[in-house]
């Protein structure tokens, strides 16, 4: 049986696979939706990366420092690409702006260090960066740095403990001295009978020869059997 189909029919289910008249149009618009959709995926990828950087302070590092050293900065950046400037401010007063990478002041690979931030005097000094991105949003960080001359105070040196113990065991009758000399901690013997002779001690208990007592800073007396 001739199953032809008369002219000017059309056959059920296959219009859409065989008149290519329309589709050509739905699959370009089809291809054009899906470009679009790709396009604002990446844009709004790119935004949540370039905006959302988390910056953070690499140096200064301490709270706190003595006199005359520098006060160098630098911060951490993740992607340098997405930072248009950084500017830096010192107790409310913009001393610098960087706009390359890296991001940092002072020696050896940043620019170079205000004046104020060089040989630094006593003082307290707030440091400010404020970093502004490609997005348009600026971050602003803070830390604070007091540079201040510190006094120390004597603290025995712990291992000493256990020598003075054992050489006061040795020397009953003496007086056992802590002594400076030549940047070490030694200790000194000077026996009740014997005047003002005394026999020295590194912090290992060896015993040292050539050493000149008016080299020898005094710091502590620890035993005087003397008395």
């Amino acid at each position: 049986m001739d199953w032809a189909v008369p002219a000017g029919a059309r056959v059920r289910g296959h219009s859409t696979l065989f008149n290519t008249q329309y589709d050509k149009p739905q699959i370009m618009l089809k291809s054009m939706l899906i470009t679009f959709m790709a396009s604002v995926f990446l844009l709004i990828g790119y935004e949540l990366s370039a905006c959302n950087q988390n910056y953070a302070f690499v140096l200064p590092n301490k709270p706190y420092m003595a006199p005359g050293q520098d006060i160098k900065v630098k911060i951490s950046v993740p992607t340098a690409n997405f930072v248009s400037f950084v500017d830096l401010f010192v107790n409310g007063q913009q001393v610098d702006r960087i706009e390359d990478y890296p991001f940092s002041w002072g020696k050896p690979y940043g620019k170079k260090l205000p004046s104020i931030l060089q040989n630094a005097e006593e003082g307290t000094y707030q440091i400010k960066v404020v970093i502004k991105d490609v997005c348009g949003r600026k971050h602003t960080l803070t830390r604070q740095v007091i540079v201040k001359r510190v006094v120390a105070v004597y603290q025995p040196y712990k291992p000493l403990l256990p020598l003075i113990s054992t050489l006061e065991r040795k020397y009953p009758h003496s007086q056992i001295i802590e002594y400076k000399y030549k940047g070490q901690q030694i200790l000194g013997v000077k026996r009740c009978a014997r005047g003002t002779r005394i026999t020295w001690f590194d912090r290992k208990g060896v015993a040292l020869a050539n050493v000149y007592q008016s080299q020898a800073r005094f710091v502590k007396s620890w035993v005087n059997r003397c008395q």
